[in-house]
């Protein structure tokens, strides 16, 4: 499966916060030929005079059928949750629309959370890259089972101009989405054709095209590859133990 050849990147940040990093990221790729957009995930409205997000807090906030003054009443895990579910909405119908050729993300503990709520519900191919603070501890909660790239900012975002995030680790952020980008992914399998009857419980064998893609560390390829899948193709994990194939927990 591959990405799709033309369309916009998606700028994921809170613009509360970092909306002069998230104007870099879109300056960047702008001036490089590839149209950015930022999305805004902020739970407040952005300060006086910062570059204006693309999609704003309240397009957001409407994609998840709510509004910025609902979302600043909730708990702040319900919010970023909400905000992340909306931004996930509007990417993933871009994408199936043919616009979108993939997502970035920016953030801290809580901009982290929210971006990868709506990167890790794209399909598996496209590029989606986070850059965040907590990147050196454990991100599984983030990401779960996606197939969503990490990188370190090492200092953090705020708290006036430092040379290593104003200017070195942004600036190998978009030179990294910036070649995944234009590298097109393509998984092919080995189109071996096979009977497939009592390993999946089937009452008559069917006559079937498979694919076969190796997955290796248990138990986090099965899923990603079950709920990854939104091209159009069928996913039918299968777990091989002692040479018999049994049928993967992670079909529905």
């Amino acid at each position: 499966m591959g990405t799709h050849g033309g369309g916009w990147v998606a700028v994921l940040a809170t613009v509360d916060t970092k909306a002069q990093e998230a104007d870099f990221l879109r300056r960047w790729l702008r001036e490089h030929g590839c149209e950015a957009r930022v999305v805004d995930l902020g739970l407040r409205p952005p300060p006086a005079g910062a570059p204006p997000a693309d999609l704003s807090r309240e397009a957001v906030a409407q994609a998840a059928d709510t509004s910025p003054e609902e979302v600043a009443r909730m708990r702040r895990d319900q919010a970023l949750a909400t905000m992340g579910r909306g931004a996930g909405r509007l990417l993933l119908d871009a994408w199936r629309r043919g616009e979108l050729r993939g997502a970035l993300a920016i953030g801290g503990n809580q901009g982290t959370a929210a971006a990868c709520i709506a990167l890790r519900g794209l399909p598996l191919g496209v590029p989606k890259l986070v850059v965040s603070t907590v990147a050196s501890g454990n991100l599984r909660p983030y990401i779960q089972a996606s197939d969503v790239a990490v990188m370190f900012s090492v200092a953090d975002f705020v708290g006036g101009r430092k040379r290593v995030n104003r200017g070195q680790i942004p600036s190998l952020t978009v030179r990294a989405f910036h070649d995944l980008g234009h590298r097109r992914v393509q998984l092919d399998g080995d189109g071996a054709q096979g009977d497939v009857a009592d390993p999946l419980r089937v009452p008559h064998p069917v006559r079937l095209r498979v694919h076969s893609l190796p997955v290796t560390a248990r138990p986090r390829g099965g899923p990603a590859l079950a709920r990854g899948d939104r091209g159009g193709q069928g996913v039918l994990p299968v777990r091989c133990g002692d040479g018999v194939p049994r049928r993967s927990p992670h079909v529905a």
